[in-house]
């Protein structure tokens, strides 16, 4: 997804930007995340001041995989998208790289090539937005950790009372004094 930065200076308005993008490959190496379609990416940019603010909103179609029962969860997901570019120059982008810990725009990405390539920006925000430990429902059981029969569907008949052989002793120390 390309913007041509020296057109939108030039315009002095805003670019809307509709793209799909095939996200297949960003989630290569993702465990337990397929995408079930293209992203499409709304965008707009607009430049203002010597910086370039890119907004708007990503959708996707995702297949997670719940954390608690395994089963597979299909979602619709839709991530806001906002970033700001400021062009500079070669020499200026090195100077800026040995000099981070003076940067005081650290929300500001600073870029050198013409046209700007979207796409790994977009790519990074899908990710960061995605759950840690996604689960299909509020009130999903899980496994049962002995048998590991899902218990969303059946319940297994486990005995899932263990106590710690180490606390026997202190049980019918308890038990005596009611």
């Amino acid at each position: 997804m390309l913007l041509n930065v020296q057109d939108l200076v030039s315009r002095r308005a805003q670019i809307t930007l509709k793209e799909s993008v095939d996200v297949t490959e960003a989630y290569r190496d993702v465990r337990d995340v397929k995408p079930l379609g293209p992203l499409t990416a709304e965008l707009t940019a607009a430049y203002s001041g010597g910086l370039i603010d890119v907004s708007g909103t990503l959708d996707c179609k995702l297949q997670f995989q719940c954390s608690r029962c395994l089963d597979p969860i299909e979602e619709a997901w839709r991530v806001p998208f906002h970033a700001i570019f400021k062009v500079v120059s070669k020499e200026r982008l090195d100077k800026d790289r040995l000099d981070e810990e003076d940067s005081e725009d650290e929300d500001i990405l600073s870029i050198k090539d013409e046209p700007l390539e979207l796409l790994p920006y977009i790519e990074e925000e899908l990710m960061l937005s995605m759950p840690l430990a996604p689960i299909c429902k509020d009130d999903c059981k899980g496994l049962c950790p002995e048998c590991g029969q899902n218990r969303n569907a059946k319940e297994c008949g486990c005995d899932r009372e263990k106590t710690d052989l180490r606390f026997d002793a202190l049980k019918d120390w308890f038990g005596s004094n009611n």
